[in-house]
């Protein structure tokens, strides 16, 4: 999914995160601190081509010049930040190509303006834009044609007919009710994958579906055994969630259409394929739709970059021309030395009715949507 803050995925200034990592050869990692903005031919292997227009190796070592070396990451997490970068990179690219092709969309002028915003912020900090660019792959015009797209995709999620026809559509996704599921997820890297890893991964789930079926291990056993989403290690039920506003549709709909006990057909999203288990619905207070309409308009906003980047892939498709290597498992959570026995009595305070959040609502104050599941899960856009 195409995200709204440009730079956020910027090797460069994600030098701190170590789980930004994926593979170049020793032979090819760039040695100086900061990549200079080079226009010398780039003959270097091509990692993906979107359309006619090629992604390549080169601009992958510039981009990463200074997380290698601030970081002195490991081959294999150099691979895993070549493909991030690599996802980062086709991720704008279908909102700029679908701007390009539409000179009618957003303000050009504006854009512009925002581009020379960034450009000064940028000589503040000693950098310049077209370094910044350079490690994203990226062109002047590109920046602006982007800034356009997101402009207006932003602004069809804000339409207030489009926002209030959408709540009237839709009012029993409103309603207050709030589903606890299980699910089995068999990871499909987007863009990366080849049908045949589509089809066995479907495959695979429907035989892991029969052996449930048949009595042969339980939900949670296969979902121990075989689901590949991170999250299990901390527990295999996802937090209460809404029909709209915290998972990605597609798993947002299959599971408001379960009953509890329920398992879903195989459901596809971009994280992969799934099984779920619905494990209770709880009823809730209706939204209002001054309530309802943050969620509507980031459903909304979501729904029209999907479109047009759907559609841009339709006309230019993405190639990639590396194997996808599975990132690294999440460490284990931290655990904990055993206490000493305690001589003191425990003392349980239990607060006043009055003050106890109603079964399925968050406590005053609190949003109602669950905190985010870790990469991997089904968790909607922010």
């Amino acid at each position: 999914m195409i995200r709204g803050g440009l730079f956020i995925l910027l090797l460069s200034s994600c030098a701190g995160a170590a789980t930004a990592a994926g593979a170049t050869p020793a032979a090819t990692r760039p040695t100086t601190s900061t990549a200079p903005v080079t226009t010398a031919p780039d003959h270097s292997p091509v990692l993906a081509k979107f359309g006619n227009r090629k992604i390549t190796q080169g601009q992958f070592d510039r981009a990463a010049a200074e997380y290698i070396n601030q970081m002195h990451p490991s081959e294999d997490e150099i691979r895993n930040a070549r493909q991030q970068w690599l996802l980062s990179v086709l991720q704008w690219m279908p909102a700029a190509a679908y701007a390009a092709e539409h000179p009618e969309l957003g303000d050009r002028s504006e854009a512009e303006a925002r581009v020379a915003s960034n450009e000064e912020q940028l000589a503040r900090q000693g950098r310049t834009l077209e370094q910044m660019l350079e490690r994203y792959a990226m062109t002047r015009d590109d920046m602006a044609n982007f800034l356009r797209a997101r402009t207006a995709i932003d602004a069809y999620g804000r339409d207030e007919k489009a926002v209030a026809d959408f709540y009237e559509t839709h009012k029993d996704g409103f309603d207050g009710t709030l589903v606890t599921a299980k699910h089995i997820l068999i990871q499909v890297p987007r863009l990366f994958a080849r049908p045949q890893d589509h089809e066995k991964a479907r495959a695979k789930l429907a035989a892991i579906k029969k052996e449930i079926e048949s009595g042969k291990l339980t939900f949670d056993e296969a979902i121990h055994r075989y689901s590949e989403d991170p999250g299990k290690s901390r527990s295999a039920t996802l937090p209460p969630f809404p029909r709209y506003g915290r998972m990605v549709e597609p798993f947002a709909a299959a599971a408001f259409a379960l009953k509890p006990g329920e398992i879903s057909d195989i459901v596809q999203t971009d994280y992969g394929y799934h099984l779920i288990q619905v494990v209770d619905r709880t009823k809730g207070e209706a939204l209002t739709l001054e309530q309802a309409r943050p969620t509507i308009q980031r459903h909304l906003s979501s729904t029209e970059n999907e479109r047009i980047t759907k559609e841009q892939l339709a006309k230019q498709p993405v190639e990639v021309f590396i194997e996808y290597v599975p990132p690294p498992p999440p460490p284990p959570p931290p655990t904990r030395p055993a206490a000493p026995p305690s001589t003191m009595p425990t003392v349980r305070r239990i607060p006043p009715a009055s003050t106890q959040p109603a079964a399925g609502h968050p406590p005053a104050g609190r949003s109602s949507e669950a905190p985010p599941l870790p990469p991997g899960g089904p968790t909607a856009p922010p």
